[in-house]
């Protein structure tokens, strides 16, 4: 799996720059981390979800509100 998470880590910062990567192996390094993107999709879906509403698309608004539910719920 190490392998590939070279990959996997440049397609995501290409994609969503705001999401940070671990610095460090310590513990508490490596879940502030994980709370800080998790905050920063519930945000993101925060902001999504009131546009899919508009456009008519509820499947995406449910999506996005129980992803928000799930992210600020961790």
């Amino acid at each position: 799996m190490d392998y590939l998470l070279p990959m996997c880590g440049s397609g995501l910062k290409d994609a969503a720059p705001p999401i940070q990567t671990v610095t460090s192996y310590k513990g508490t390094d490596m879940l502030g981390v994980y709370y800080k993107n998790l905050e920063e999709l519930g945000m993101k879906a925060k902001k999504l979800e009131p546009i899919a509403q508009k456009v008519g698309a509820i499947d995406i608004a449910n999506y996005m509100a129980d992803l928000v539910g799930q992210a600020f719920k961790a």
